[in-house]
């Protein structure tokens, strides 16, 4: 019987992409259902990802661009005061799903972090640039300065208060994007105290490269979807929740479950 080659990293990753690529309409319509309140969630079944990946991504990494100082080893902004268990969410600010998964578990997420229950570690990444790519150029590439602007609030001790501002204030069309004026305010709301400092952040894209690096790490991780949510570097399965409180249930059980805790 012959032996079926064995796949290299360049095959992998482009196997990878088309996988993104054959989920991307699927998604669409969930997506539209999801909203509607019409059918449940199943993030790994049909992931936010596939063709805004490939075209929105570049394959290039800036190994040199500047990094948020204190990110973790797997490009994330790290929360808590305990070391065990470790929750990953990996979000793009655009992501529809993402801004749900956050308007119904903002709270119990957060608490995980005040009362020490959790490491909770921000990924931030920008595939769905490419659906504003016909936009004004001023809401252009609205994931990737979002999550540059995260970086620039938590240069400042504020990454949560804007995170919490960018995905309040997140369009109905995940289209429509944000310009720099509307992120420059949002640090404001958020109390980003030296907004000069923060405006020349944004406005110079300090942190582009470590979002090109965000996103070779998702790759290496094979995350295909977002919010994609891990507990100890375990996938999350939500696949049975019926709403997204729910699924913020199901997050905050893996981790209990994980520190033996019930």
């Amino acid at each position: 019987m012959a032996t079926k080659p064995k796949e290299t990293k360049a095959q992998s990753r482009e196997r990878l992409r088309e996988e993104r690529a054959r989920q991307a309409a699927a998604e669409a319509r969930r997506a539209t259902l999801m909203r509607a309140g019409l059918v449940g969630f199943v993030v790994l079944a049909v992931a936010v990802v596939g063709f805004l990946v490939v075209h929105s991504r570049s394959s290039k990494v800036d190994t040199a661009g500047a990094v948020p100082a204190g990110v973790t080893s797997t490009k994330g902004y790290p929360f808590g005061s305990v070391d065990k268990p470790v929750l990953d969410i990996w979000e793009d600010f655009q992501c529809p799903n993402c801004g749900g998964f956050e308007a119904a578990n903002k709270t119990k997420i957060e608490d995980l972090i005040t009362q020490g229950k959790a490491k909770v570690v921000y990924h931030t990444w920008n595939f769905l640039d490419a659906n504003n790519v016909n936009n004004a150029a001023s809401t252009q590439e609205s994931s990737t300065r979002a999550a540059i602007a995260a970086g620039c609030a938590w240069d400042q001790g504020k990454f949560l208060q804007m995170h919490d501002q960018i995905f309040a204030n997140q369009p109905a069309d995940e289209k429509t994007g944000w310009t720099d004026a509307q992120l420059e305010q949002f640090a404001k709301d958020a109390g980003v105290p030296d907004t000069s400092t923060f405006d020349q952040c944004l406005s110079s894209r300090k942190y582009a490269g470590f979002v090109s690096q965000v996103n070779a790490q998702a790759d290496s991780q094979q995350i295909t979807g977002t919010p994609t949510f891990l507990v100890d570097g375990q996938i999350v399965n939500v696949s049975g929740a019926s709403s997204w409180a729910q699924v913020g249930d199901l997050v905050v059980a893996a981790v209990q479950k994980a520190s033996g805790s019930s």
